[in-house]
């Protein structure tokens, strides 16, 4: 796998993870202290976001960032709202 194609796996990740929660992009960004383009642009694999962040974006979802680049992502452990 190469690296565009990780940054959308990973974003896809985000987005399913995020929206499972009912969280909005805006809401999400606020509480990362990124921009609502900023998550925006994650979760479409356009940007390569810092560990940081990423670790951020985690613990906002509630889970690993190791959630976000396992192969086995599990959707069933996935928190829901």
């Amino acid at each position: 796998m190469d690296r565009k194609e990780l940054m959308s796996v990973v974003g896809a990740r985000i987005r399913y993870t995020r929206q499972r929660m009912k969280l909005s992009r805006s809401k999400l960004a606020q509480r990362v202290g990124v921009s609502m383009n900023g998550i925006a642009m994650i979760e479409r694999g356009e940007v390569d976001p810092r560990i940081g962040t990423l670790h951020k974006i985690a613990e906002q979802l509630d889970v690993e960032v190791e959630d976000f680049l396992t192969r086995q992502f599990r959707i069933a452990d996935l928190p829901t709202s």
